[in-house]
């Protein structure tokens, strides 16, 4: 039979954690400070660590995106504990990640932990479910990749040795039991934060700050610190980078009921695997979850109509094409919705690349197996089966889901806050976009047309926002359609280091020149809250210091041609604080080290320089007796005058090159000369630009029209070079002056130039 496919969005996404470490990490960071960490509880008498560990880090990656604490069940997870024969028997991560990825989250208060074992049965339908796991990964053994994930996604599960002494703690010192690689990890918890410096780190080297499961009045209420690089911590580490709403119109096939237990492979790390799935009835399928078992793993995508016994037959969508940065647990949305009838089965197939890797494909080998549903391939040509009748492995990792009903309601974001925490310093303009998206599709009225969207924002702290589009306008998106918003909110000045402001962005409807908290067409997806708004997401920016408010340019080697006159070199400074407002300068040093020319030990001071403009000044070689490929070393000190302990240091690397008509850097000025400012009129700020043949005293001199001198901008010795120097429009006691008519003048030796400008506010 043949298909007709909808089409929906052709973008596919997954949330890859990235291999570029920042390194801006903070030496303290804890998200306990923002709010998105739920009180800690307790597992006691049972085994149910790795329940609450998931839960609990499923309640912070809420609370980050949604501004919402939560309090789901632990128990609604342990009741479908299917791999250790019992609802309180111990358990692992991969145990939580399986079911929150099928059912979601329940609320405590529906499902509550009993503290005794009652008879719980495995998905308790008489509670509303929530939230759905989509995606979950597993951390490289790599403290800075640990801490960038807790900053990019939140909290970050892990599992930890632990001995008898644990009952006792008192949170007054730290754990350090065993060294990572050596530990007998048994115990899971939540690691929220860290801090290079506290106060009882083993050999001073820093902790992680982590929630227990042990109740409040246990550890410092009830948290434990872990020093870097024990019990385990760095080498079993994971976390939820995904989720998404439950959908009650939504249901997953699979036969990997305990998910993924074991791995299987031909050796050469390419193989393939197929999996059978068939509808209850007329459904979509609309997205396809796989267990990725290592890291990076490359994936091609491919649905099918049917398979003989493992062969595809009859291609109805594919490749669709990825890659994964880490092992976990990961959801690739269909560019295309695949229709579904009861009795006719579709064929997922997918090819893994495991960058050698020997057994790439997911296996789950500790359930029933089923017959005639699951397919492996060294080379996709030729197929068997892994159950019963074939080599008896178990069942394949992979799992369609699918949807019975297309309207899905109208707007939400498809892309939201990326990562949902930021750093900021005063005067900074923090710039994050989101992705709003017309989720109705091109099948089923009412539901299926265009529609207008207008996002909208507002702040914790009443900090200038804009958005772009403007908040509050409408956006026509077709059906299937996405467009981009950028948030852009400026830090002011005023901001201590510290300070935290929560972003709270939303979408409606706009019709009319209004925006509609509801609309009459679809059905809100997120019914069960009774939430007016189609969805919602919030951005955490903290406020830091700028340690570093300026710093020298670095370019890379620099050629200059030899034979014929001296050269000059040239090096800027910028000043990234937008907020300076300081008539501070720059003192700096230049010393070479005389392979080229002779030895400069050269010293001066750049005026001052606010808000990334550039301030600049030249060294000068004497390259007529150098040799072709000589190289030399310029070093280059700089230091703000309103605080020495501010410096930066560059190593500029020259070059001996052969002399050719069109040299790189300019030759020497053969002359003064004193240049029209630039912008004139101008407002603020304006630059202006001379040259100098030889090195000598310069003065350079602001005056207004009645002769008073208004501002010294140049007075010292300087070297002979193109120089130029900015005027801010200020006098030299650093108030702004007046519009009007200005001259500036400049005197280097016996020469003396004047000129006019305009200043107008």
């Amino acid at each position: 039979m043949g298909r007709n496919s909808a089409l929906v969005f052709l973008v596919i996404t997954l949330s890859l954690l990235s291999t570029d470490i920042s390194a801006q990490l903070p030496s303290e960071f804890d998200w306990r400070d923002y709010g998105k960490v739920t009180d800690p509880r307790s597992q006691y008498p049972f085994g149910t660590c790795w329940a609450h560990a998931a839960i609990a880090d499923m309640e912070s990656k809420v609370a980050i995106r949604e501004n919402v604490l939560y309090d789901f069940s632990e128990s609604n997870v342990v009741s479908c504990n299917l791999n250790f024969g019992g609802a309180f028997a111990g358990g692992i991560v991969k145990i939580a990640v399986n079911y929150l990825s099928v059912w979601g989250t329940v609320l405590e208060s529906c499902d509550p932990y009993l503290g005794y074992l009652p008879a719980m049965v495995c998905r308790n339908d008489t509670c509303d479910y929530y939230k759905v796991l989509t995606e979950w990964q597993i951390l490289p053994a790599d403290r800075d990749a640990i801490k960038q994930a807790i900053m990019d996604y939140g909290p970050v599960q892990v599992k930890a040795e632990t001995d008898t002494g644990w009952n006792s703690y008192d949170g007054t010192r730290c754990k350090n039991d065993c060294e990572d690689s050596y530990c007998l990890v048994n115990h899971n918890m939540l690691i929220v934060g860290w801090d290079d410096d506290h106060h009882c780190a083993f050999e001073d080297d820093g902790v992680w700050i982590i929630k227990n499961s042990a109740g409040v009045a246990w550890g410092d209420s009830g948290y434990v610190y872990i020093s870097y690089g024990y019990n385990g911590v760095e080498y079993n580490s994971s976390l939820i980078t995904d989720y998404k709403d439950w959908n009650p119109d939504e249901n997953v096939y699979f036969w990997d009921e305990h998910g993924w237990t074991t791995e299987t492979g031909y050796g050469d790390g390419i193989d393939w695997a197929g999996v059978e799935i068939e509808s209850a009835g007329t459904e979509w399928l609309h997205a396809v979850n796989f267990w990725a078992v290592t890291g990076p793993l490359t994936y091609d995508l491919f649905i099918y109509e049917d398979n003989l016994s493992g062969a595809p037959v009859n291609l109805i969508m594919g490749p669709v094409s990825g890659t994964v940065d880490n092992a976990g647990f990961y959801t690739v949305d269909l560019p295309e919705l695949i229709p579904m009838t009861a009795g006719d089965p579709v064929y997922i197939v997918m090819r893994f690349n495991g960058y050698g890797a020997s057994a790439p494909i997911p296996i789950d080998d500790t359930g029933a197996m089923e017959a005639g549903k699951n397919y492996i391939s060294n080379n996709g040509s030729s197929w068997e089966a892994i159950d019963y009748a074939g080599v008896a492995l178990g069942d394949i990792g992979i799992r369609g889901r699918t949807t019975t009903q297309i309207e899905r309601g109208d707007f939400g974001f498809y892309n939201t806050f990326f990562p949902s925490w930021v750093q900021g310093y005063p005067g900074q303009t923090i710039s994050q976009s989101v992705r709003p998206a017309n989720f109705a599709t091109l099948v089923t009225t009412p539901c299926n047309g265009p529609d207008s969207v207008s996002v909208h924002a507002y702040d914790s702290q009443g900090w200038s926002m804009t958005g772009d589009p403007a908040f509050g306008a409408g956006t026509f998106l077709g059906a299937g359609d996405l467009s981009f918003q950028w948030i852009n909110v400026t830090i002011p000045c005023w901001a201590s280091p510290g300070m935290i402001d929560t972003v709270f962005i939303y979408t409606t409807y706009f019709e009319d020149g209004q925006s509609l908290g509801e609309h009459v067409d679809c059905t809100d997806p997120n019914w069960f809250l009774d939430d007016p708004y189609w969805s919602s997401d919030t951005l955490i920016i903290e406020v830091a210091e700028l340690t570093q408010p300026f710093h020298i340019v670095e370019q890379p080697t620099v050629d200059i041609p030899v034979g014929q006159r001296p050269v000059s070199v040239k090096f800027e400074i910028i000043n990234d604080d937008p907020c300076c407002g300081s008539p501070y300068g720059y003192i700096y040093t230049i010393e070479s080290e005389g392979y080229i020319g002779e030895s400069i030990d050269q010293y001066g001071v750049i005026a001052a320089v606010c808000g990334e403009e550039t301030g600049i000044t030249f060294a000068v070689l004497d390259t007529r007796y150098a040799d072709i490929c000589d190289y030399d070393s310029l070093t280059m000190i700089a230091m703000y005058m309103g605080d020495l302990s501010k410096r930066d240091t560059f190593v500029q690397v020259v070059h001996a090159t052969e002399m050719t008509g069109d040299p790189d850097l300019p030759e020497l000025p053969e002359q003064y000369t004193l240049e029209q400012n630039h912008p004139n009129p101008f407002n603020p700020n304006t630059e202006i630009r001379y040259s100098l043949p030889e090195g000598g005293r310069v003065l350079i001199e602001i005056f207004d029209v009645s002769g008073r001198r208004i501002v010294v901008l140049v007075d010292e010795h300087q070297e002979a070079g193109y120089r130029s120097i900015d005027w801010d429009g200020r006098s030299s006691d650093g108030s702004s002056v007046a519009s009007g008519i200005y001259f500036y003048r400049m005197i280097a030796g016996d020469w003396i130039a004047r000129r006019k400008m305009v200043l107008l506010r």
